[in-house]
């Protein structure tokens, strides 16, 4: 995709060309929906759109690395009992394996960004889910209305404490505008 400017990538992201496959558009309320492409035979979150500013962000490029999340977007000090691999897959900045982009809410959407320390995801015999030798690790952050990191993505212990975080991105989060 060319260079574009906000407005203008919101424009050509509207269009029917963006609704049919290998795209699909998944509302994320708050006037906001995420488009997502096939990569690798996996559907990627590729850019976020903002219908009440009117404007659009790539938040993945083609190439499956984020173009809104940086090194300093993670919180390397509650990563360190992980596996070495799974660090420095972390560390490569590569969406790769799963990332999902939860419902916004109260202007902050939690990310869930999967790695995996073995560097390959299988599925089970079936074909469905992960296979019983392979360790899933996910890793969880907030963005804004633009992509942007509000709270840096790090482990947690349990979903009492993912509520706690989604409270403190919202504390954070400013409005939106291109």
């Amino acid at each position: 995709m060319e260079e574009m400017n906000l407005a203008q990538l919101y424009e050509e992201l509207t269009t029917k060309k963006y609704s049919d496959y290998p795209f699909q558009t998944k509302d994320l309320r708050e006037q906001m929906a995420l488009v997502e492409e096939v990569i690798t035979g996996y559907w990627k979150p590729r850019f976020l759109v903002d219908y009440g500013a009117r404007c659009a962000y790539e938040f993945m490029d083609k190439n499956e690395h984020p173009k809104t999340v940086t090194l300093n977007d993670i919180a390397w000090e509650t990563m360190g009992h992980l596996p070495q691999s799974a660090i420095e897959h972390a560390q490569y900045l590569n969406f790769c394996f799963p990332v999902f982009v939860f419902q916004f809410e109260n202007g902050v959407a939690q990310v869930m960004w999967q790695i995996l320390p073995e560097g390959r995801y299988s599925m089970d015999s079936d074909g469905y889910g992960m296979g019983s030798n392979v360790d899933e690790i996910n890793i969880y952050g907030f963005i804004d209305r633009k992509g942007r990191v509000v709270l840096k993505f790090q482990t947690i212990e349990d979903f009492k404490e993912l509520k706690m975080l989604q409270k403190e991105a919202e504390k954070r989060v400013g409005t939106s505008s291109c």
